[in-house]
């Protein structure tokens, strides 16, 4: 006989035991697949160890409950390996989740891994243990043509001594470009991992992992999950990305931090690729970061103080610098790029009378105006006979025809009159993609204008019609959201200027500033792109050293003057990122971010734990938020120093969808991160928690 440590596949709340003690006649393999009972059900579950019954007796004996046995044996074969076991349970720990519903996002249909043969002889499975050591991640910044090329060259290193390599991107829209440039430059089609897969498409993909059968995989943020047998390169591109952190669906796990953990468990190589890296990356980097192929001079940037627009009576959106840098560059027959990174006409309406603004019924945030444009409409006609871009015709932005909220899709004509007190003195407030085309075309009524968002562009090949038509010249000036970042590196423009980066900056986030810096960065380098192309092959030939393992000093960039100008409107121009951007000065933005992070004690100097609860009765909500909050306050009263609570407090909006909204943040130590499992299970399960959140706002 023997006792099997078995972890069922099924979310148990926590902090309720994880792992259950099973006893079994057949000495099973840690890995492998079996059947449970689980209170009055049958559950699938994982075998972590087992042990003989003569070397248990004393565990036995000391039980206070009667043990069941397995009802039967699902497949007998190690389907996991330690590492990913290890993985498992760290990340269950971690992120203080059910390990049945971690060990689900390492696994597919447990059905179809029935009597599964998985090819044992030809790739046996990866037996090693976790390791002592802690390899050090390598940085990688650059731009995004120099960066890619250096990781193709890393990949084929991986290659030629045999190991697999899993390369994650944070967009699916990303996948695509990689899997061509893979395919063209090692003839093999990488296995592929996102959510949009069908249950049939996952499987057959995590077999093929699993068999050793594929030696790239390429993914968004689940592919680090990969069972991989000969894992020995991993390469976060574009690190700070939100995206690789999962907040719509649980587990909340951040997969450019589980790729560190699993790094250091089977001593693998990572590299973290970014152009603009992340505040925790910087602080925490102990190799240096390599710069490829950066320009030879940065574009002049323009800081334009909208404060003295509004003191001039200038109240449109472009400066009067701006108006007159497009008017020049537009009898040049140049491109510009306008960005602003709200769709819609105007972020409110609002009745001049009662002061009230409409607002959506399930949620307590304003309806956003749009002007009622069909997707598409700014795009490539339909007739493939012709390819020339509609352009609509000007409209006054206050001719609004739809609202809608972008929360809960909630949608509804806009009315001719105020619903709170009927008069008809109705006005837009703020802007969006809209009232920036509307404005410009008022302006430049010859120029040829289109809109590049969500709405205009719903689908990729939407935004590809935009981009032929931009490379063909058919359009002159560009208003865009942060979509446009999709289609680099093949857009560039002659022009770029952000309209307003203020309601970035200005976000009650302690992200805010550093995610403006990166939008800043990342619309800097559209311009210099072009001067780039073909300057990242010298990079590789010169810094091989790199691709094969060894770090290198970093390479500054130079300032030439002569490039074309990138212009940023702000009513705060002496911000440290805006003023980073003008001075191309990006250690000025990190030292000052990283001051104000220590002095505020936010990552990279805590951790922080965002708790939320959601209810449609609102004094349930604040009454719970009230009690846990007390709670805490016991509970931390002998560590006052290493934990900091704030709250409770209504969350940013304080309801969508038709729940009211409370939080709770906790700011923790480093160092008592281990024992923060303790504190986690005095909270009611009907309680979200989130650890080390991307975003506060929602």
């Amino acid at each position: 006989m023997y006792l099997a440590a078995i972890a069922p596949i099924t979310a148990i709340p926590r902090p309720n035991p994880q792992i259950l003690t099973y006893f079994t006649s057949k000495k099973l393999a840690a890995g492998c697949l079996v059947m449970v009972p689980l209170f009055k059900r049958q559950t699938p579950g994982l075998v972590l160890k087992i042990k003989s019954l003569r070397q248990a007796k004393s565990l036995v004996k000391q039980t206070s409950y009667g043990m069941r046995p397995i009802s039967y044996v699902i497949n007998s074969q190690a389907i996991l390996p330690p590492a990913q076991i290890q993985l498992a349970l760290w990340t269950s720990q971690y992120y203080f989740a059910p390990l049945g519903r971690v060990l689900k996002s390492f696994l597919p249909d447990i059905k179809k891994l029935a009597n599964i043969n998985f090819g044992l002889a030809s790739s046996p499975i990866d037996r090693r243990q976790p390791t002592t050591r802690n390899p050090q991640p390598a940085n990688l910044s650059s731009d995004t043509a120099s960066q890619n090329e250096i990781i193709i060259q890393t990949i084929k290193h991986a290659l030629d001594t045999n190991q697999q390599t899993i390369l994650l991107v944070p967009e699916i829209h990303q996948i695509k470009k990689w899997q061509i440039d893979i395919e063209k430059e090692f003839n093999q089609t990488p296995v592929i991992f996102h959510s949009r897969l069908t249950p049939k498409q996952y499987f057959l993909n995590w077999l093929m992992v699993r068999n050793n059968e594929a030696k790239i995989i390429l993914g968004t943020r689940q592919a680090i999950l990969a069972p991989a047998q000969n894992l020995g390169l991993i390469i976060i591109n574009d690190e700070h990305s939100p995206f690789y952190k999962s907040y719509d669906q649980k587990p909340y796990l951040n997969s450019r931090d589980v790729a560190l953990k699993l790094a250091e468990l089977i001593d693998a190589k990572i590299i973290l690729a970014s152009a603009t890296p992340s505040i925790e990356t910087h602080q925490n980097s102990t190799s240096p970061i390599v710069q490829p192929a950066t320009c030879n001079s940065q574009p002049p940037t323009q800081v334009i103080d909208l404060r003295r627009e509004i003191k001039a009576g200038n109240y449109l959106l472009l400066s009067r610098a701006l108006q007159q840098k497009i008017s020049d560059l537009l009898s040049q027959k140049k491109q510009i790029l306008l960005f602003i990174n709200r769709k819609g006409t105007a972020s409110a309406l609002l009745c001049h009378d009662c002061g009230q603004t409409i607002n959506c019924p399930n949620c307590s945030v304003p309806l956003i105006t749009h002007q009622n444009y069909r997707p598409g409409v700014m795009a490539l006609t339909r007739d493939p006979s012709t390819t020339k871009v509609e352009i609509p015709e000007t409209r006054n932005h206050t001719s609004i025809s739809q609202l809608a909220c972008h929360h809960c899709n909630y949608q509804q004509p806009a009315p001719t009159a105020c619903p709170h007190c009927s008069s008809h003195w109705l006005k837009t407030i703020g802007s969006g993609t809209q009232k920036l085309l509307a404005q410009t075309q008022q302006l430049f009524p010859r120029a040829k204008i289109a809109i590049l968002d969500k709405t205009i562009a719903p689908k990729p090949q939407d935004e590809q019609k935009i981009l032929t038509a931009w490379q063909d010249n058919q359009i002159d000036i560009l208003v865009s959201t942060a979509l446009i970042f999709n289609l680099a590196p093949d857009f560039t423009a002659d022009f770029i200027s952000i309209v307003n980066i203020d309601r970035q900056l200005n976000l009650p986030d302690f992200h805010a500033a550093e995610r403006a810096w990166q939008t800043l960065k990342r619309l800097q380098r559209l311009l210099c792109r072009s001067e780039l192309v073909g300057r990242h092959a010298e990079f590789i030939s010169r810094h091989s050293e790199f691709i094969s393992g060894s770090s290198i000093n970093a390479v500054d960039s130079r300032s030439e003057p002569g490039m074309t100008t990138f212009l940023i409107q702000s009513y705060n121009p002496k911000n440290c990122a805006i003023q980073a951007i003008a001075q191309n000065n990006d250690q000025l933005f990190y030292r000052q971010e990283i001051k104000n992070r220590a002095h505020f004690f936010y990552p990279p100097f805590s951790h922080l734990v965002k708790l939320t609860i959601k209810h449609k009765n609102n004094t349930f909500a604040k009454e719970q938020a009230q009690i846990l909050k007390a709670k805490l306050d016991r509970a931390i009263i002998k560590v006052p120093d290493k934990i900091k609570i704030l709250g409770p407090a209504p969350g940013f909006i304080p309801k969508i969808k038709n729940q009211y909204i409370w939080q709770i943040i906790l700011k923790t130590d480093p160092k008592i991160m281990p024992k923060l499992p303790i504190l986690l299970g005095i909270i009611p399960k009907f309680w979200l928690i989130d650890i080390d959140p991307e975003n506060l706002l929602s």
